[in-house]
């Protein structure tokens, strides 16, 4: 039973992490498109 919490931990926090990093790229990216000269 512990050995499955553990498992179930490691995925839910890769989860976490992959969903923060696709948040990071969200947030970054389409302001680039939109407005490339302002980053300049």
């Amino acid at each position: 039973m512990k050995k499955a919490l553990k498992i179930i931990g490691i995925i839910l926090a890769a989860i976490l992490v992959i969903l923060l990093l696709v948040y990071i790229f969200v947030l970054n990216y389409p302001n680039l498109k939109k407005n490339p000269k302002i980053g300049r």
